[in-house]
């Protein structure tokens, strides 16, 4: 997708912000690169929440927007009402915003920036643009470009936190001191809201994290208003206090020696310190609109024509070292590198965000939901319940405080030795061929092997050797950049599950939190990752908050379900959760429900759409045990793949995905590289058997004279113990062989001549799920009557039983019913799903005659249904929408060709659609059709 900026903007805090909303307001087309999802992350992730006035114009209406919505109130603003507010007023002004990079390199000739070299989940890639400014913290782009600036002489920095449910906010003291560290107390704009800010002399926001406890032991004890208050939410970072400078460039935004390079640096802006920052958000604005001007000016005169020069050399920091690395510090990856440290390994976490502990800390599903306890991850939840009364104040959260999590996770990697980089992604990786036997000839032996992963940082790039890497990076990051094998999203469309943005709001007897889907995106593409964040941002709009609607924080990181799979030594599939598969090299233990999170099951697979519409068992618990083939990409060595990306299919991630099942993972992974590291082998190489005993040990495997597989971890309901017989063959589909060891018990034959519809279209669809030819006359008759009849299962994932009929007849290539089908496509009363279903069943059936019908159906412009509800599963917020068009155009055009009619040109619309999801789905469905 072709993007033409004017201006690049590298820093997306309010100096940026301010420099961005004056350009684009000049008319000029500007993208703001900042690598925390959070433009003005001073406020929303600092919680720097004071803003002056009259500083600066878009500071001005930012803070008369504020107070209109009842986010600002005697100068001080509310931080998740910010953001809100700040995402809506920078879409307003067409600002781009490009988060989850960071800048590696750049491109430029003698005088001219002509792009950035950008990393991110995917690797390296480069933005263009006439002009560049510098708004960044540490100056990054100047270094690069060869201008030389002072680093500041300490990491001096602030560090802030809400409390909730305080007694009396009017009495707090502003200031109280403590061995020698002054604290700054500050009433917030709710009722019972109070700020604390405390120093920190370094260490970043790891250290600061480490600080809370004993910062609240004295606060408890010295402020009696504060003993029974609630730690609502803290900073996801630390607000620097020292500065970077560049002497003899105060006043100028040009950068000498350049004449399309610019900066609104620290070095423009008066100096803060602890105790006064009360204009810090005003004055980086106003800097920022200052260097806009000069920008606005220059770019009068500057060419528009495509700088084509060097590569400038990328700022290395220092390699590293490890025995281990692990990838990613999230719900497997801060386990991971626990059990790794503790086994003996010297152990390397790297971690995109600014926080340990993933979706649940940093992404505020603070719960369990399914999975199976036990090992490490029990340890963890001693600890936090240990803590949290201290966080707490006595009032109730649902499930566990994430900030106790965070300080937890950091105290038990600080203790093991686990040395860990926040803020850095992996880009890259460093791999070396292996001896193969030659003549060539069929192998699933791996290639390859992964000596050092790149990341990519606030200071450039650097590599990281290991012995063993970890791949918890949530999406196989290393995996696929080491060129293993993938899925991606559903076998049907290639499309991935939703995702979330969460948040945390105050329940009148405590902490709770949203949890709804905000839509959909392409997890591995940093431009549809920073549209979903604004997007889900957004969705949380209000023309008025008050103490009932407003949230305490908006989660830093985004909830996402599911991308790649890494296709590993063995694939778990949703055949084995239902039959509860045992392993003999099992590792951990699972049971969930198949939580698909959708309502299209017209694009689902068939035993997705069976097992839902068919059986009716979207609640039904399944699970199985996890082999510890699952975890090694198959053509790779040197990678364990810990995260919801290994190796299962699309259908099986849907019930294994839940935060007790990486946790469990997370803790295999670190204690089986440990292992490899001692053995001086990889972890293919490993004993399983001294890797279970192990997991014994710690609780996490149980009944090793059993070969560990036990009843215990499996709850009554779980499918396979209910159902009381044995589903052993993987060859035929599971839900065929379940319906046909049950027709003879549920007499469908009879059934079908019952005076009951209901009772009929049930045993159809029993009958035709067991490949029965008697079932489908009774279907036909269900799609041509289309009575008010429900498939089974819970309400919100039923559907019409006429509708599934058309997919079971499609599903048997049943020409006879192709006439039906067709009239379904004329109706103008039959909704996107009958629709869609309509056009895969004559697809599959493959009639030639049908394309004509399907041609004639794309030409109306009154499909009714196609603005489609996306699932909410806690929290009163109203259902996000979506314009669900392109799904069925999609699918006609796959229908068509397998029909014989080329129209490539339903897809190519889509190749340049502005979300990202949808290039991906029309670029997935143009290869499998060989259009590309």
């Amino acid at each position: 997708m072709e993007r033409a900026y004017d201006v690049v903007v590298y820093g997306g805090g309010f100096r940026g912000v301010g420099t961005a909303c004056f350009l684009a307001s000049a008319g000029k087309r500007v993208l703001v690169v900042e690598p925390r999802p959070s433009p003005g992350w001073e406020a929303g992730w600092c919680l720097n929440l004071e803003l002056g006035r009259g500083r600066s114009a878009f500071g001005d209406e930012f803070g008369s927007r504020l107070e209109t919505v009842g986010g600002m109130r005697g100068g001080r603003i509310d931080a998740p009402i910010a953001e809100i507010t700040l995402a809506k007023m920078l879409k307003e002004k067409c600002v781009d915003f490009l988060h989850y990079v960071n800048l590696v390199g750049v491109r430029r000739s003698e005088r001219n920036v002509g792009s950035l070299i950008l990393a991110g989940k995917s690797g390296q890639f480069e933005v263009g643009g006439r002009a560049f400014v510098d708004t960044s913290e540490n100056g990054i782009l100047l270094r690069m470009n060869g201008t030389e600036l002072v680093k500041p002489v300490s990491d001096k920095s602030a560090y802030s936190f809400l409390m909730a449910f305080a007694d009396d906010t009017a009495r707090l003291p502003a200031k109280i001191s403590t061995g020698g560290r002054a604290m700054l107390l500050k009433k917030g704009i709710w009722k019972g809201e109070a700020q604390i800010d405390f120093p920190c002399e370094s260490g970043g926001v790891a250290a600061a994290r480490g600080m809370m406890p004993d910062v609240l032991r004295v606060l408890r004890a010295e402020v009696p208003a504060l003993r029974n208050a609630m730690v609502a939410t803290a900073a996801n970072a630390v607000l620097p206090l020292e500065r970077w400078s560049l002497p003899g460039r105060e006043s100028s935004a040009r950068v000498t020696g350049f004449d399309n390079l610019f900066a609104s640096g620290p070095w423009h802006e008066p100096v803060f310190s602890f105790e006064d920052r009360s204009g810090l958000i005003a004055d980086r604005i106003g800097v920022g609109e200052r260097a806009g001007a000069e920008v606005s000016k220059a770019l009068k005169s500057l060419s528009g024509k495509k700088i084509a020069g060097d590569v400038a050399s990328i700022i290395q920091p220092p390699d590293e070292k490890a025995d281990v690395v692990v990838c990613g510090g999230g719900t497997a990856g801060a386990l991971a590198a626990i059990a790794s440290a503790r086994n003996g390994a010297d152990t390397l976490l790297v971690e995109a965000s600014t926080c340990l502990g993933g979706i649940g800390t940093g992404g505020a599903i603070h719960s369990y939901y399914h999975g199976v306890k036990g090992g490490l991850q029990d340890e963890v939840d001693a600890r936090v319940e240990e803590l949290t009364p201290l966080f707490s104040g006595g009032k109730a959260v649902g499930g566990f405080q994430p900030e106790v999590k965070k300080v937890v996770l950091q105290r038990l990697c600080d203790e093991a030795g686990v040395r860990t980089i926040f803020e850095a992604l992996v880009c890259g990786v460093e791999t070396e061929p292996l001896p193969s036997d030659l003549p060539a000839k069929e192998t699933d032996a791996p290639t390859r092997r992964v000596r050092s992963v790149i990341l990519a940082d606030t200071e450039g790039q650097r590599r990281c050797a290991a012995d063993v890497v970890v791949d918890c990076t949530g999406d196989g990051d290393v995996a696929a950049l080491a060129g293993a094998d993938y899925t991606f999203g559903r076998p049907t469309d290639s499309l991935a599950h939703a995702y979330s943005q969460p948040s945390g709001f105050l329940a009148d007897d405590g902490l709770r939190h949203y949890n709804f889907d905000a839509g959909y995106c392409d997890p591995t593409d940093p431009w549809d990752l920073s549209r979903a964040r604004r997007e889900g941002i957004l969705a949380y709009l209000r023309d008025k908050y008050d103490e009932k609607n407003r949230l305490l924080y908006i989660a830093p990181i985004i909830g996402l379900r599911n991308s790649r799979q890494i296709v590993g030594d063995y694939r778990l599939s949703l055949f084995d959760e239902i039959a509860c598969a045992e392993f003999p090299d099992v590792v951990a233990y699972s049971y969930s429900h198949l939580d698909n999170h959708a309502f299209d099951y017209e694009n689902e697979s068939d035993e997705v759409m069976l097992w839902v519409w068919g059986l009716g068992n979207w609640p039904t618990l399944i699970g199985s045990e996890i082999p510890y083939r699952s975890m090694l990409p198959k053509s790779v060595e040197g990678v364990l793949v810990a995260c919801r990306a290994m190796s299962m299919d699309n259908d099986a991630h849907y019930q294994l995905r839940m935060q007790r099942d990486m946790q469990r993972l997370g803790e295999v992974a670190g204690i089986a590289a440990a292992i490899a590291v001692k053995n001086k082998t990889t972890p293919r190489g490993i004993a399983v058997g001294c890797l279970q005993k192990k997991l014994c040990e710690t609780g996490a495997l149980s009944n090793p004279e059993g070969g560990y597989h036990c009843e215990t971890w499996k709850p009554k309901e779980l499918f396979a113990k209910k159902l009381g017989r044995s589903l052993a063959s993987a060859h035929s589909p599971v839900v065929r062989m379940i319906a046909e060891s049950s027709v003879a018990e549920k007499n469908a034959p009879a059934r079908l001549e019952s005076g009951d519809p209901k009772e009929r279209f049930s045993a159809a669809v029993e009958l035709a799920l067991a490949g029965r030819q008697e079932a489908f006359p009774e279907l036909l008759r269900c799609v041509e009557e289309r009575k008010n009849i429900k498939t089974n299962g819970p309400a919100h994932r039923q559907t019409d039983a006429w509708k599934f009929a058309v997919a079971l007849l499609g599903m048997a290539g049943q020409k006879e019913a192709v006439p039906q089908i067709e009239k379904i496509l004329d109706d103008k009363t039959a909704d996107i799903r009958a629709l869609t279903l309509a056009v895969r069943a004559l697809g599959r059936i493959g009639v030639r005659s049908s394309a004509s019908v399907i041609e004639k159906l794309l030409k109306r412009k009154d499909i009714p249904g196609v603005i489609t509800s996306l699932q909410v599963s806690c929290g009163g917020i109203t259902p996000v929408t979506e314009n669900s068009l392109w799904k069925l155009e999609l699918a006609a055009a796959e229908s068509l060709h397998a029909l014989g009619t080329n129209r490539r040109d339903l897809l190519e619309k889509y190749l340049d659609d502005p979300r990202g999801y949808v290039r991906r789905c029309a670029r997935w469905l143009a290869d499998k059709l060989a259009w590309r």
